[in-house]
């Protein structure tokens, strides 16, 4: 660790010293004359004019977050996550757009004598067209590439000081003000832009390039200026930061004009590219972004919103970014988040939202969608054998089988069997009193018995499937699924539905499921999934990754953050009018510890809405930024301090599973007895990395990696 700082500290020095040396120093001041003016009051007080047209970029306003190449990096990055196909490809195709494809859409221009500005929908259009066959298609495409763009200029831009006073000053004046850009952004950006700096309700007239076709460096959009204005050239003075651009061919075009000159933002925006374009070691260029988002590297966290804020809330808006960055890829019509540990996502992105984040998936209406896997076991249980119902309800119940469990899992009473003939009845009594399976596998056999069970739960999985139809998703398109993840069960159950479904010749969804993490159990239900469900991969935690396995053994370290305060167990559905809803179980806390957890859980949500506005504010591309919280995650699971131990285990929460007594690693262990400790450990999904460090066996971690794995079951089967 001393080694890793110190390497980093000596690449900083280097870095800095660099900078330093190739810093280019500040423009000389300018002498003031007829030519150039130091300040936009000056425009203001210029006789003899009916209007004054303002140049917007480095005039009006200046960027203060992103380099110009920075802005098309970010807009790259970010459009690679909304295009379908191969991301690095799409990333490629739209980089390199604002290079040789921009120049021929001119060239092509220029030879149609046609002008010399393409707008910025038209390259992108001509960059996607490998991409997406589709004309219609690709050009809604091209259109949300470019509100991209400009959401992230929004957020880059900062006003003139002077502008919104020197503006109003020639309105009182009684001149028109206008705003003359050169610039590929179409001139409703470029309005969304002003709106956004507060400057807009002091223009009356915009023009920009991209929306004639013509430009100010080729002198053309002046006369489309004056034409469309109805005054004459010399009744317009004109000012901008651009020598040739903004005074020689507004000259020529017969305007009048002057030079803007700001040493200071000159220097800046200098300083801005360079630092944009230093090569940099990846240790220190991430150590950079970790800073500028507010990211934990290596640090240990003191309290637990240090965690929320260092890691736990980022990484929650980075996987919400991804969930609807997946819809509008696939052009989901909803996404829905899964209770109850899922519901802290759509927290954050109607958070986002509000705030006027600009969010993938803009159209795609955000559900909350009660499961469970008991709920869900409905859906599977009508076609299953003696031995399926056995083996659900012990995995489900997390405890040992007995016919009793199986009822209460599935919702039964001794009354659904009333109709049975009174020796069966009696028999339904004696095996809900009687231990272990051998009592219901004897009730199995009896035929009245299975009709009567399959017909109670058909009615149980009719129920879900109803509510799932209430809420849109048998009908939706390309929806998508969200939630913390693990293993996937409860796709394995939906199967089941979709399966009924297909049989009856229902269309079926196209689902995906994205999951924040996920386990080695997650293999097992892949093959158990319907064509209609795509099961996505831990996208914080995956378990296929070598440093990510032993994190993502369990999550119960993570769940306390995630679960939602306000709900207990889902238990069923009810009807209510017209509505099927969903029945939760009281989430037993006092008024006191509910107050906390929802506290707690609104700092999460408005830190990681917060970096979702980052996204588009700062540099760095969305997978160095999740290796970033995914490195910070598997620190926190296979490394924590004991102080980060006893926080966590300490927290109040909801737990998703039964409850069960914590049985942290003792100090003193037998070696005998050392393997079935970690199996139970591992079982009950308590956090193994944080109980081992707690006991100071902190060292068997890595260990875990090569653990074989062990089910609920087995280890249950094997206590008894």
């Amino acid at each position: 660790m001393i080694g890793t700082r110190l390497r980093l500290g000596a690449e900083r020095l280097l870095v800095n010293r660099r900078l330093r040396a190739e810093a280019c120093p500040a423009p000389p001041q300018v002498p003031k004359d007829d030519n150039n003016i130091f300040s936009l009051h000056d425009a203001a007080v210029v006789d003899g004019v009916r209007a004054v047209s303002f140049d917007l970029f480095d005039t009006l306003a200046t960027r203060t977050q992103l380099s110009l190449d920075q802005v098309f990096a970010k807009t790259a990055d970010l459009a690679a996550d909304l295009v379908p196909g191969d991301r690095a490809r799409v990333l490629r195709r739209i980089r390199g757009a604002r290079g040789f494809t921009a120049e021929a859409l001119k060239r092509e221009m220029q030879a149609r004598g046609e002008g010399d500005e393409p707008s910025l929908e038209a390259i992108f259009d001509r960059a996607l067209a490998p991409l997406v066959v589709d004309a219609a298609a690709r050009c809604r495409m091209a259109r949300r590439l470019v509100d991209v763009e400009t959401e992230v200029e929004m957020r880059n831009l900062v006003p003139n000081p002077e502008a919104e006073a020197a503006l109003r000053a020639v309105r009182a004046s009684g001149r028109k003000v206008i705003v003359t850009s050169d610039m590929y952004l179409p001139g409703a950006s470029i309005a969304r832009l002003l709106d956004a700096l507060g400057l807009a309700r002091f223009v009356d007239h915009l023009f920009v390039s991209a929306d004639h076709g013509v430009t100010k460096a080729g002198g053309r959009l002046f006369g489309v200026v004056a034409a469309a204005t109805g005054l004459s050239p010399d009744e317009i003075l004109h000012l901008g930061d651009n020598w040739h651009s903004d005074v020689v061919m507004a000259r020529a075009a017969g305007f009048r004009a002057v030079h803007y000159v700001n040493t200071g933002w000159q220097a800046a925006a200098q300083a801005l590219t360079q630092r944009a374009r230093q090569p940099m070691g990846d240790r220190l260029r991430r150590a950079r972004l970790a800073q500028r988002y507010g990211l934990a590297t290596d640090r240990a966290f003191d309290t637990l919103d240090a965690m929320i804020d260092g890691v736990i809330g980022p990484a929650a808006g980075l996987f919400v970014a991804d969930t609807l960055a997946a819809a509008e890829r696939r052009g989901a019509s909803d996404v829905y988040f899964l209770t109850r540990d899922g519901t802290l996502f759509l927290d954050i992105a109607i958070a986002a939202r509000q705030r006027g984040t600009a969010m993938p998936a803009p159209a795609a209406r955000l559900h909350r969608l009660a499961t469970s896997r008991s709920t869900g076991a409905y859906l599977r249980a009508p076609s299953a054998g003696a031995s399926g119902l056995i083996a659900d309800t012990t995995y489900l119940t997390e405890g040992g089988f007995s016919t009793q469990a199986l009822f209460k899992l599935y919702g039964l009473t001794p009354q659904d069997f009333a109709a049975c003939p009174a020796r069966l009845r009696k028999q339904v009594r004696d095996a809900l009193a009687a231990p272990g399976e051998g009592p219901f596998r004897a009730l199995m056999e009896a035929p009245a018995f299975r009709r009567t069970l399959a017909r109670h739960l058909a009615d149980r999985r009719a129920e879900v499937a109803a509510y799932l139809d209430q809420e849109g998703l048998l009908a939706a398109h390309a929806p998508v699924l969200a939630d913390i993840g693990y293993s996937g069960t409860w796709a394995k159950q939906l199967s089941c539905l979709f399966e009924a479904l297909g049989r009856q010749g229902a269309a079926l969804p196209a689902c995906e499921f994205r999951f924040f993490a996920s386990n080695r159990h997650f293999d097992g239900n892949l093959t158990r999934l319907h064509p209609a469900i795509d099961l996505v991969p831990g996208v914080l935690l995956d378990h296929r990754d070598g440093p990510c396995l032993s994190a993502s053994l369990n999550f119960a370290w993570l769940e306390p953050f995630l679960v939602d305060p306000d709900l207990g167990a889902l238990t069923g559905f009810v009807r209510r009018e017209d509505r099927i809803e969903p029945v939760f179980a009281d989430a037993g806390l006092t008024p006191e510890d509910l107050a906390a957890l929802r506290a707690r859980r609104a700092r999460i949500v408005e830190r990681g809405a917060a970096f979702l506005d980052d996204l588009l504010r700062h540099e760095g591309d969305l997978c160095t930024l999740r290796d970033i919280l995914r490195a910070s995650l598997v620190r926190l699971a296979e490394q924590p301090t004991a102080r980060e131990v006893r926080a966590i285990n300490a927290m109040m929460h909801q737990r998703g599973m039964a409850t069960v007594a914590r049985q942290p690693v003792a100090r003193r262990l037998y070696p005998n007895r050392l393997g079935a400790k970690l199996a139970h450990l591992k079982a009950n999904d308590y956090w193994v990395q944080g109980c081992l460090s707690l006991s100071g066996l902190g060292v068997l971690t890595p260990l875990l990696r090569l653990h074989p794995g062990v089910g609920r079951i087995q280890t249950q089967e094997a206590a008894r």
